[in-house]
């Protein structure tokens, strides 16, 4: 059984010639064809990653401390 990524390659050496028969060429056809990207499924397990191990109190510990430090400086 022919997947998707192996059909465009075949359309694509079709259409320009064998010289674009390279791993590299392959590669870059599977990694383009075979994704199926959930990007706002992506951005919420980051959010949660981001929350779950804290990051998020060192970025609002961070905010508060460097506006103080700029309130001090700025005299």
């Amino acid at each position: 059984m022919i997947n998707f990524a192996e059909q465009s390659l075949e359309r694509l050496m079709t259409l320009t010639g064998t010289f674009l028969y390279h791993p590299t060429t392959i590669n870059i056809v599977a990694a383009i064809t075979d994704k199926d990207v959930d990007i706002i499924g992506n951005v919420q397990a980051a959010f949660n990653k981001f929350v779950a191990t804290g990051q998020v109190w060192a970025l609002i510990i961070g905010i508060v401390v460097g506006y103080m430090f700029k309130g001090f400086t700025s005299y």
